[in-house]
């Protein structure tokens, strides 16, 4: 009964442990994405797709990508997604939907990375999907080869 015990209360300091550092992550990127936002406008900004269907302009503070927005406009929605970089490392993401009439947001969700993996994803319904699911496993499976693809485009 006790080894039973130590062992639970052992996997819940653990499971705290890991959360709490995920939290201070997010923090983290959450400040250093609204600092990129800050000085985005003494960034380069390099287009490189703007036509009536959509666009795509990369941003860069001296030689470093940060940040890659790209548009898709459709006959009745618009989707806007950022790409943000940090030390040549993809670190969040945000896609957003748009009513093409309302102008008002249909769709939004956020995408946290470390090490260009997957730690946080933020569904439209604004709930964490759980990071142990197989949508969580295949949403970082797929990202990690899209990121690596936009990025290598933007560099081009």
């Amino acid at each position: 009964m006790t080894t039973k015990l130590l062992s639970l209360l052992i996997s819940m300091f653990w499971a705290f442990l890991s959360y709490s550092q995920t939290n201070q992550t997010i923090t983290n990127i959450d400040q250093s994405i609204q600092n990129i936002k800050n000085e985005l406008h003494s960034y380069k900004k390099v287009e490189k797709i703007n036509t009536n269907e959509g666009s795509r302009f990369v941003f860069f503070k001296d030689d470093e990508l940060r940040l890659i927005t790209v548009k898709s406009i459709e006959l009745n929605s618009e989707k806007n997604v950022e790409w943000y970089y940090l030390n040549g490392q993809i670190v969040y993401s945000e896609t957003n939907w748009f009513d093409s009439k309302t102008k008002n947001s249909s769709y939004n969700e956020k995408c946290y990375f470390k090490n260009g993996h997957l730690i946080a994803w933020l569904n439209p319904q604004k709930e964490f999907v759980d990071n142990s699911s197989d949508e969580f496993k295949k949403m970082d499976e797929d990202l990690s080869i899209y990121c690596s693809k936009i990025k290598h485009e933007a560099l081009k």
